[in-house]
């Protein structure tokens, strides 16, 4: 069976007409999102993927550009019918945005839900492991380890570059990094607690990472092959995320 990513969105906050942060990863006739940006649904459908089959979402942090499309997908799995158990993963905060999010909006899921918070998760499915572990962003957020069919893809979320994705990443087939920033604004990167494109490069050579793919880039950039380039400079096998762009593992 192929494993894939899929990636809904991978632009940073900001209005624009590329989608929020999203990526699907797909095997097996299951679909397990990480983040659900807004708009996330609308990129599925485009991408010929069913809502369906999406049963496990995991939200590395509470911020909107990585949890807004959450509850409208929610919504939709009720409206279309689908009966599959759906199982939400994300830190501590998670279960109260879900549930108030439901109260006010008077709904209530038409299949079995549960959300689970935590800041050191382990999730086995019959054919896969997802490990979180912590990175270093203004709040609480994790990155993600998932280990499938003898493959690794690791994620870091939003995150300054540390020890923990070097660790984790070791010898994965695909690193999907942060790269808010071009190198030369690093101070803005550090300010914000972001990563360069530069330094997503040095996390996967240090990692001995086999793909790094670049994402969550800022819309300031109208060029994003210039991070590519900086980042091909430190780690040649780069690729830099665009909205519906599929990679195979």
């Amino acid at each position: 069976m192929n494993l894939k990513t899929v990636f809904l969105g991978c632009r940073a906050p900001s209005p624009s007409v590329n989608a929020f942060t999203s990526v699907a990863v797909v095997y097996g006739g299951e679909v397990i999102l990480l983040d659900v940006g807004e708009g996330t649904q609308k990129y599925l459908t485009l991408t010929g993927l069913s809502l369906a089959k999406v049963a496990k979402i995991f939200v590395t942090h509470l911020h909107g550009d990585h949890v807004l499309g959450l509850i409208p997908l929610m919504e939709s799995r009720s409206l279309l019918g689908i009966q599959r158990e759906l199982k939400i993963y994300g830190p501590p905060g998670i279960r109260e945005y879900v549930e108030e999010n439901l109260r006010m909006l008077k709904f209530t899921p038409s299949y079995p839900y549960e959300v689970i918070e935590g800041e050191n998760l382990r999730v086995e499915g019959s054919k896969y492991l997802v490990e979180s572990f912590p990175v270093t962003h203004s709040v609480s957020t994790f990155g993600l380890k998932l280990r499938i069919r003898n493959k690794t893809i690791v994620y870091t979320s939003d995150t300054k570059p540390c020890d923990t994705i070097i660790k984790n990443a070791e010898k994965a087939d695909l690193l999907i990094h942060d790269s808010t920033y071009s190198y030369s604004d690093l101070d803005k990167a550090r300010e914000y607690m972001h990563s360069t494109s530069v330094e997503a490069a040095l996390d996967a050579a240090l990692a001995g990472a086999r793909t790094l793919i670049l994402t969550h880039v800022s819309m300031r950039y109208d060029n994003v092959l210039k991070l590519e380039r900086e980042a091909k400079a430190k780690f040649f096998n780069t690729l830099i995320a665009e909205d519906l762009m599929t990679f195979f593992v």
